[in-house]
């Protein structure tokens, strides 16, 4: 069971590592003007 349980956490943070750089790639200039928000805020 915990076996499966740590399986499960490996297999989620890979999916969640690819969705993010793939996310990434796909709105970089987004992050950039998201950022560029938060800076001026703070």
């Amino acid at each position: 069971m915990y076996i499966l349980c740590k399986g499960w956490i490996i297999v989620i943070l890979i999916c969640s590592f690819i969705w993010r750089a793939n996310t990434y790639k796909a709105e970089q200039s987004e992050f950039k003007y998201t950022q560029h928000i938060f800076l001026n805020i703070i």
